[in-house]
């Protein structure tokens, strides 16, 4: 179901924003309904840099000490499969903006 997408997406995505922000910070969350279903996370923290952003979603890759590379790698996998994508939009620095995007009628995808 689409409540199951959701949540495996946003907790991951949720999980690594307040990584990003050790000392704190601020997360935004939006939800635009029309004909996608559009959840954006915003935060604060430390950003990505432009030559992870190509692979922050390969599987096993992390740029984190403990990092497993399975979170945004099986969450664009979950989300593809239900005819959606993850944009991302990050600068080093300045924080990073997930969209996770899914037809807002499941059979726009079939």
């Amino acid at each position: 179901s689409y409540f199951k997408v959701a949540f495996a997406t946003t907790y991951n995505i949720i999980l690594n924003a307040f990584q990003a922000m050790p000392s704190g910070g601020t997360m935004e969350i939006a939800v635009q309904d029309n004909n996608f279903v559009l959840i954006s996370f915003k935060d604060n923290g430390c950003g990505i840099a432009r030559d992870q952003l190509m692979q922050i979603f390969q599987f096993f890759y992390s740029s984190k000490k403990d990092g497993m590379g399975l979170g945004l790698s099986s969450s664009l996998e979950i989300v593809r499969n239900h005819g959606g994508t993850i944009l991302v939009d990050s600068e080093e620095g300045g924080g990073s903006t997930f969209t996770v995007k899914l037809p807002r009628d499941k059979r726009d995808h079939e």
